[in-house]
């Protein structure tokens, strides 16, 4: 809709005149562009009544996860690294997507798979500029 001052100031202009048509009117006057619909100023207007403050609401959202937790994932994958994130879930009684999350995001860690590649020698750079060449 508009900023938090706009807000507030619809909501003094609707108070003082009982008007949404004379509220839009002074809105398009004071701030020269369009004003908020109806619904938008009586929303406005409820959440004012409700709350005291015309912010906007936090929503619930979802509970971030303690550290607490966060420091028990990382004790039980310092014990023993090479275990799955579904087995830790259980032994943890978190989901494991919670276990997941916090590996890669808060503790920075990712799975990886160590790989056997062919060694390189030290007489390999020459003779491969010499194939090269």
């Amino acid at each position: 809709m508009a900023t938090v001052q706009e807000k507030a100031m619809c909501v003094l202009w609707f108070f003082e005149t009982k008007s949404v048509i004379t509220t839009q009117r002074r809105f398009r006057t004071t701030y020269e562009k369009d004003p908020p619909s109806d619904n938008s100023i009586r929303r406005c207007l409820t959440q004012f009544q409700e709350t005291g403050s015309v912010l906007h609401r936090k929503g619930a959202g979802r509970p971030s996860t303690s550290q607490e937790n966060v420091d028990r994932i990382q004790e039980t994958f310092t014990r023993s690294p090479r275990k799955s994130t579904r087995k830790a879930a259980v032994q943890l009684h978190m989901p494991h997507t919670t276990i997941w999350n916090v590996l890669h995001n808060r503790l920075h860690l990712n799975a990886y798979k160590v790989q056997i590649v062919q060694a390189l020698h030290p007489n390999d750079k020459p003779r491969r500029f010499e194939f090269a060449g």
